[in-house]
């Protein structure tokens, strides 16, 4: 849809009032839980960071957070997984906002926020981005392709080539999104070799300056400290690779041993996984036995929706906040509108 069409669409919508009467109409055992990746100012040159808008400027995460106390009953994550394994009647109005990853700026610009508020939260923690301080591999392709001084990018797919031009930002984006899609189909060792050749092509390798970019992760300390102001934490693997890419013994390792680490570091994490990526393909039957079998209560995936008796506890959706800079954009997404307006365009 032409963007032009798509803001229209929004604030005829956003205007009409139809989120507040979509969440009016909402079921009495409907409960809500919302996703970010983190809160942080703009910093328009450095690459093309963020420019999936993946981290909210924290002037919106707050007036995010004034919305949801008036319409909602924030609580812990913990509590409202706790009613709906107990079967009990979940309030209307329950909400619980979570951030994947684990990076420094939670601490630095969502923390500061949360305790204004005085609401609580959960961070699923990568571990190896807090314990070896190793970027996220999505952040490496990122950093990499934005500041190669490379004009074009040549990448092999098995017995295929493809060029990529990198002149400009809009199609160093574009070959962004395109690897980063195409990295998330093949098998963990593949996009691990993959990701080594496209870093060495480019002459950029974003784990030497880690700890001075944006792409940081959070410090034990930093974690701990926000344990005392009701911040809790839980495991989202070691590396975030996609569990159905990799064999199932390695997938249970990623899990287990990033539990292992938080429980030995912070103590207490909670026995809920939040799935890497988190999309249908993302997960499976086997990835839920796994938790199972080690004592997991309930895992997240990033499939929008709402948390209701009938919901499944191994693959409980969320409502991803990405991008929701705007507040017509937060209040269609929780609403289920904007979802309304997808399924309707997808008939057509």
């Amino acid at each position: 849809m032409h963007e032009g069409i798509k803001n229209f669409l929004f604030s005829l919508l956003d205007y009409s009032g139809a989120p507040e009467l979509a969440l009016a109409l909402r079921k009495q055992d409907e409960s809500f839980i919302v996703l970010y990746h983190g809160v942080a100012p703009d910093l328009p040159n450095y690459g093309i960071y963020n420019y999936r808008r993946k981290f909210i400027l924290p002037e919106n995460f707050q007036t995010h957070l004034s919305w949801f106390q008036s319409h909602f009953e924030i609580v812990p994550l913990s509590t409202l997984i706790e009613r709906f394994l107990r079967g009990l009647k979940l309030p209307r109005r329950y909400l619980a906002i979570t951030f994947d990853d684990g990076y420094a700026n939670v601490y630095h610009y969502a923390f500061p926020v949360l305790k204004k508020f005085g609401v609580p939260a959960t961070v699923f923690i990568t571990t190896d981005l807090v314990e070896k301080r190793s970027p996220l591999w999505v952040d490496r392709l990122e950093y990499a392709l934005g500041y190669t001084r490379q004009q074009k990018l040549e990448v092999e797919f098995g017995e295929h080539r493809r060029s990529f031009r990198l002149g400009t930002r809009q199609e160093r984006i574009a070959t962004d999104a395109y690897l980063r899609n195409y990295l998330k189909k093949i098998s963990d060792s593949e996009r691990r070799n993959a990701l080594d050749k496209i870093e060495s092509l480019c002459s950029v390798a974003l784990a030497p300056t880690l700890e001075t970019s944006p792409y940081r992760g959070l410090t034990w300390e930093q974690i701990r400290i926000m344990t005392e102001h009701k911040i809790e934490f839980a495991p989202h693997t070691m590396s975030h690779p996609i569990l159905t890419r990799m064999p199932p013994q390695k997938a249970e390792e990623e899990i287990i041993e990033s539990y292992r680490l938080l429980d030995k570091r912070v103590g207490n994490p909670l026995p809920i996984f939040a799935y890497p990526n988190g999309q249908r393909e993302d997960f499976s039957d086997e990835t839920a036995a796994i938790l199972r079998r080690h004592g997991f209560r309930a895992a997240l995936t990033t499939i929008p929706g709402t948390v209701d008796r009938a919901s499944n506890p191994f693959a409980l959706p969320r409502f991803s906040l990405d991008g929701s800079d705007d507040l017509r954009f937060l209040r269609l997404t929780i609403s289920g509108v904007r979802k309304k307006m997808q399924d309707i365009r997808s008939l057509f």
